[in-house]
């Protein structure tokens, strides 16, 4: 059975952090953090150097605490502690001190937050508005991660806490499950399409968009319907898929009436996307400008910069897309500069295909050196390590449309040796990134 780690709690409440705010400076979720701290996982190596930096203590020193429960460190202590502190009898006195100090640290901060967990897992028979508020926060945070945050981190994370939404649901009567948590369960099965089609997963994708869509059903949400519908196109999008995409982005325009909300908006841009890909300027331009009329009526909460949003960003993005495709190179760099003005730098998947974009743009304006170097960009921005499937097969196609002419040149060859690295970081330093 998993062991509360009381040390480590009272190290995050000695260094002033609640488990949310740590979460926001690791840039994890906050559950990320409730399960460290209830023993159920570990931090994972890349993160405990980070972790032990913001607790303030040592790497030895958090491996202590997270391999013996009830051991808190305390750097002011440590600091002080005599030169024979090796002995049994200083260790053992010195763990009495340091018990102490985190049972009072304990006490001043965790007694409310253990009658909450407490009255959660002996009320079966209704969910609390706390708890609700809590599930809802867990996903608003989910939702503002999802640009930053590398898909499979992502997938870790949401599925570790889906399993336990589902402990959450199996507990309760379905007559009893409230609409607010069902629609979390919609969004969070949402979110996990999303992360596997960027991980080029999207016959599991599809699998959890059908779930999805039977849970927005059940809640009754037209709108979570339609975002679902246009996850699920993306995902026969980036599968190849174009003619499947643009019907169920055209389903998902209908099943909200079209009334303005993410998911109609996105399946818009869709559509804009596949026209353009086929040479439709008439279509794809009208496609484009319903997406703009449509992003005019979205309320604020639908503007954020979020998984559950379409912002300006994202609409210079897929006009960029629409352009590029249809040959429109002038029109598309205008919209490519606007979208990586409008992304933050972090925005390790769609800043690429932005700048995949440009590349494809310079290509058609026989500029293959100006191309290349772009791409190489747009690969390297973020490491080998955050690169995505997506953001690959995007440059695959790129160096198919390179002319055969070119196709030897020695940077057109160092594109493609990057596009087959990644394991090494030899490439990414020889071209000075």
């Amino acid at each position: 059975m998993a062991t509360r780690r009381q040390g480590l709690i009272a190290l995050r409440k000695a260094a002033g952090y609640t488990q949310e705010s740590l979460a926001v400076e690791m840039y994890i979720d906050r559950s990320t953090i409730v399960r460290w701290e209830c023993g159920e996982n570990e931090p994972q190596p890349y993160h405990r150097p980070k972790l032990a930096r913001l607790l303030g203590v040592s790497g030895d020193e958090l491996r202590q605490v997270l391999a013996e429960p009830d051991y808190f460190v305390s750097p002011s202590l440590a600091a002080v502690e005599p030169p024979n502190s090796n002995s049994t009898a200083s260790v053992f006195d010195r763990r009495a001190v340091l018990a102490s100090s985190a049972a009072a640290a304990l006490m001043l901060g965790d007694a409310e937050t253990l009658r909450r967990e407490l009255a959660e897992a002996v009320d079966h028979a209704a969910m609390s508005d706390a708890s609700l508020d809590g599930w809802e926060h867990t996903v608003h945070q989910y939702g503002l991660a999802y640009r930053y945050r590398p898909p499979a981190s992502l997938l870790v994370d949401l599925t570790a806490d889906f399993a336990e939404l589902s402990r959450v649901l199996e507990r309760r009567q379905a007559i009893l499950v409230p609409t607010r948590l069902t629609r979390v369960v919609g969004q969070m099965a949402g979110l996990m399409c999303g992360a596997l089609v960027r991980l080029d997963q999207h016959a599991a994708a599809r699998n959890w968009a059908r779930t999805a869509k039977t849970v927005a059903k059940e809640c009754g949400d037209s709108k979570l319907h339609a975002w679902v519908l246009s996850q699920e196109a993306y995902s026969y999008f980036y599968d190849g898929n174009p003619v499947q995409a643009v019907f169920v982005a055209a389903q998902a325009q209908h099943v909200a009436n079209y009334t303005p909300c993410t998911g109609v908006v996105q399946a818009a841009a869709i559509e804009a996307r596949v026209h353009a890909l086929h040479g439709r300027a008439e279509e794809s331009l009208a496609a484009l400008d319903r997406t703009e009329r449509t992003l005019g009526g979205l309320d604020a909460e639908s503007r954020m910069p979020s998984a559950f949003g379409y912002d300006e960003a994202r609409f210079a993005h897929h006009v960029s897309n629409a352009y590029t495709h249809l040959g429109r190179t002038t029109e598309a760099a205008s919209a490519q500069d606007r979208a990586l003005a409008l992304y933050l730098r972090t925005d390790y998947f769609n800043r690429p295909l932005v700048m995949l974009d440009r590349a494809d743009c310079f290509v058609q304006d026989n500029d293959v050196p100006a191309a290349v170097e772009s791409a190489k960009q747009a690969l390297c921005v973020f490491g080998t390590e955050r690169r995505t499937p997506v953001v690959d097969n995007r440059a695959r196609q790129l160096l198919n449309q390179i002319p055969a002419k070119a196709a030897r040149l020695p940077a057109v060859q160092e594109l493609r040796d990057l596009l087959h690295d990644t394991t090494t970081t030899a490439t990414l330093t020889s071209i000075g990134l």
